[in-house]
């Protein structure tokens, strides 16, 4: 029997390693089909949501292109739309999972080929690309359907560009993951200077998002004079017009330009994976200086470690912790156009009283979006066992956990919320409610995460990205913490209870401590007990 070749066994083990925190339990231990099927289901719910949105994106744009003649136009703007979504996703995601995964340097040490390893990481961000081009390209394939369905050859063309666009995209994140790389081995705040370019690449996404109508709209306004400058740049046109002719010759020549890129970065990435992937980085020359020593309190200490650790990975802050960002900039929002959304809210007439409730639930659904203890454990890894050996108790290391969430989000929940007290018409009866409400909402959420994390633990991770944006814990404790103002909202607004706000507001607050006390009392005790056990 042949044995699978390098390549095949990396990819294997990259893809189960990929996995491990949705397919296994804690600690790489078998899930029970439950909660596979469980998995399944979020997964596929998710891939539906944004299908959904780019199904009535391209839904806007089929008809009237169809109607002008423009079919190469909406096949070059799918195809512009996808190589977007799937750069934006990888091109951070190339320089951790190519540079800085944990087993880079005892893979080297193996006698396995450098370009074998760089080409198993690569073929699990092709991966990634894929299924965000099937998100984009089944709708825009649905939508043209509807207005004009395709021949046998022109489905042809679609699924090969569909299936090159991946490569081109990966080449592109690549290459600027490489440059970051070689830029960065020397920076001493690289983490910041990579949150800082990722929060950019964001707020132009968000920027995007919220003016989309307005775009699309402008777009098919001026479809011809878009047609006119985009058929001036031949490779986009022979793109879209590859399908919509079809034309052979011209998807011969798009299928090079795709693909040809992609050859090209995987042969400058495997000539220098090596040097950039083990010299040595961000690592500062320090002269010692004497100093008087002084003791620093264990709380502080753990604390201050728990911090250290947020600010030094850029995955974990940016995906973590960007619900106080968002906290913090619907405050600064809500200020700026106070005048606007009072008059906005006079319009539909909603008092005061109910006001205050919506508000409340709604940072409260933002808060969910704080993840800060769910891949707190996780993020251990096999190093667990170090933090466990010193003379500490679990109960004070999984505390220091508790409060690196709470400090960094309660500032920000108490901003939004006397924010919303200045520029809403609210009771004063409601103030102490419209506080304590999410200030609750964050010692709930926060235990709830850790809990999360405790029963389904990944120790085993390669890069920070499997636990931080894959873990299973991360799903469920923002899924839990969403479902604990979701069904009080459904319940406050499709009931009786609507006519007594204050009784609401009241009793909703006494239910997020009563549960943040308990849950709090699960972690101290049962948690405790699972974290001794962990490694």
């Amino acid at each position: 029997m042949k044995k699978p070749s390098i390549f095949w066994t990396l990819f294997k083990v990259r893809l189960k390693a990929s996995f491990a925190g949705f397919a296994g339990g804690a600690n790489g231990k078998t899930r029970s089909k439950g909660k596979t099927v469980l998995f399944a289901f979020l997964a596929v719910y998710l891939f539906g949501i944004f299908a959904f949105m780019f199904l009535n994106y391209f839904r806007q744009l089929a008809g009237p292109l169809h109607a002008s003649g423009l079919g190469w136009l909406y096949f070059t703007l799918f195809g512009m739309t996808s190589f977007l979504i799937m750069f934006i996703c990888s091109v951070f995601a190339a320089k951790t999972q190519l540079y800085e995964a944990t087993d880079n340097e005892l893979l080297l040490s193996m006698p396995v080929p450098p370009k074998a390893i760089l080409a198993s990481r690569m073929a699990m961000l092709l991966v990634s690309n894929l299924l965000l081009d099937l998100m984009v390209g089944i709708p825009a394939l649905l939508m043209w359907q509807k207005e004009a369905p395709m021949s046998a050859a022109a489905m042809a063309a679609f699924v090969l560009l569909l299936l090159a666009l991946p490569f081109f995209a990966l080449a592109v994140s690549c290459f600027l993951g490489w440059l970051i790389a070689l830029g960065s081995n020397k920076a001493k705040n690289k983490s910041l200077i990579t949150v800082i370019i990722s929060l950019v690449f964001l707020a132009l996404y968000f920027l995007l998002v919220s003016r989309a109508n307005v775009y699309l709209a402008k777009l098919i306004s001026a479809k011809d004079a878009i047609a006119s400058t985009l058929g001036r740049n031949a490779p986009l046109y022979w793109f879209g017009n590859a399908v919509a002719g079809p034309d052979r010759a011209q998807l011969i020549l798009t299928l090079l330009i795709l693909l040809v890129p992609f050859i090209v970065v995987y042969a400058v990435l495997s000539a220098t994976f090596i040097s950039v992937a083990t010299k040595n980085r961000g690592v500062a020359k320090v002269k010692y200086r004497e100093r008087g020593m002084h003791e620093t309190p264990v709380e502080k200490a753990l604390l201050q470690r728990e911090r250290k650790r947020l600010f030094a990975s850029p995955v974990y802050l940016l995906n973590a912790g960007l619900g106080i960002l968002f906290l913090y900039a619907g405050g600064v929002v809500l200020l700026i156009e106070r005048t606007k959304l009072l008059k906005a809210l006079s319009a539909y007439g909603m008092p005061g009283p109910e006001l205050a409730v919506i508000a409340v639930l709604a940072v409260c659904l933002v808060s969910a979006m704080v993840l800060l203890t769910a891949p707190s454990v996780s993020l251990e890894g096999k190093t667990v066992w170090i933090v466990k050996s010193l003379p500490l108790t679990p109960q004070q290391i999984l505390s220091a956990k508790l409060r690196l969430h709470r400090r960094a989000t309660l500032p920000a929940v108490l901003f939004l919320m006397l924010v919303c007290v200045f520029t809403l018409d609210v009771p004063k009866t409601l103030i102490p409610g419209l506080i304590l409400a999410p200030a609750c909402f964050v010692y709930l959420s926060s235990s709830v995460g850790l809990i999360c994390n405790l029963k389904h633990s990944n120790l085993d991770w390669i890069n920070e990205t499997q636990v931080v944006k894959q873990g299973m814990a991360v799903m469920l404790a923002m899924l839990i913490s969403a479902l604990f103002v979701i069904v009080p909202g459904i319940v406050f607004l499709s009931s009786a209870v609507s006519s007594y706000p204050a009784v609401f507001l009241y009793a909703y607050t006494a239910a997020l401590a009563l549960g943040a006390r308990f849950s709090d009392r699960w972690v101290m005790k049962n948690g405790a007990e699972v974290f001794d056990g962990l490694g």
